[in-house]
């Protein structure tokens, strides 16, 4: 077994089973918090930017919004095995549309900054994290057919027994 297999086994967590022969599967639990906290770090460090906007020159505020949101995609892909999603089709066209539906709600989301009240617009944020979060496990959460699961009960391997050794001193 490669190396990378074993990682992944070790750190993948069921979330739940769908119908009787799928189930939901966080790949890497750990490294999704972390993506998730530099999300939430990255869109809060966007309030200062937001508030203060009139004051920065026009360049430097679209630049630092480029920097910011090219951080926040680079953080998306980081280390996402895409073949290892989807089972099928089926699963694919869902995970495409759910992209899709995220991604519409995000431009929704932006769109309701309150300039005026920082109160509201970290609530507002807060939204924005939770819409970010949702890309992330729509990028995170694979797709397993019930079979494929190996439990950490269940050995990797099965074992069988060995033919037992001839004696030597029938021959």
């Amino acid at each position: 077994i490669n190396e990378n297999y074993e990682t992944s086994l070790n750190h993948s967590m069921t979330l739940c089973e769908l119908g009787h022969n799928r189930k939901l599967v966080l790949l890497n639990p750990s490294l999704f918090l972390r993506k998730t906290a530099l999300v939430i770090v990255a869109s809060y460090s966007l309030l200062p930017l937001l508030l203060y906007k009139s004051s920065f020159p026009v360049a430097l505020y679209a630049s630092l919004l480029i920097v910011i949101h090219v951080g926040v995609l680079i953080v998306y892909l980081y280390k996402v095995r895409f073949r290892e999603l989807d089972v099928d089709r089926i699963s694919l066209g869902g995970r495409v549309l759910g992209l899709v539906t995220v991604t519409w709600l995000l431009t929704v989301v932006s769109g309701w900054q309150d300039h005026n009240h920082v109160g509201i617009l970290a609530a507002q944020m807060l939204v924005l994290c939770l819409v970010h979060t949702a890309v992330l496990a729509l990028l995170m959460v694979a797709i397993e057919p019930l079979s494929q699961s190996i439990s950490a009960d269940e050995p990797i391997f099965e074992t069988t027994s060995l033919p037992k050794p001839v004696d030597s001193k029938i021959l």
